[in-house]
């Protein structure tokens, strides 16, 4: 990242539903307020990462749940096609 700052709620530079960024308006951020009150502001990558993990996990889950209930589905055809 070499020191550079991207776009987020820890530096205020999201722009937000009214128009403005967090930067303008000290305390309407709720992406800075939300985490910051809980303690976990600091963690925000490591929380994106593990989201980003788990929803993978759950759409490959899914497809296998689903590539198995279409197996189970042709075992159970009567041979008309």
């Amino acid at each position: 990242m070499g020191g550079v700052e991207h776009p987020g709620a820890r530096s205020g530079q999201l722009l937000l539903i009214g128009g403005f960024i967090g930067q303008e308006r000290p305390g309407a951020h709720d992406w800075t307020n939300l985490p910051g009150r809980l303690g976990i502001l600091d963690y925000g990558h490591a929380l994106g990462t593990f989201t980003n993990f788990t929803a993978m996990l759950v759409m490959v889950v899914a497809l296998m749940w689903a590539a198995c209930l279409l197996y189970l589905q042709y075992q159970n055809l009567d041979g008309r096609f």
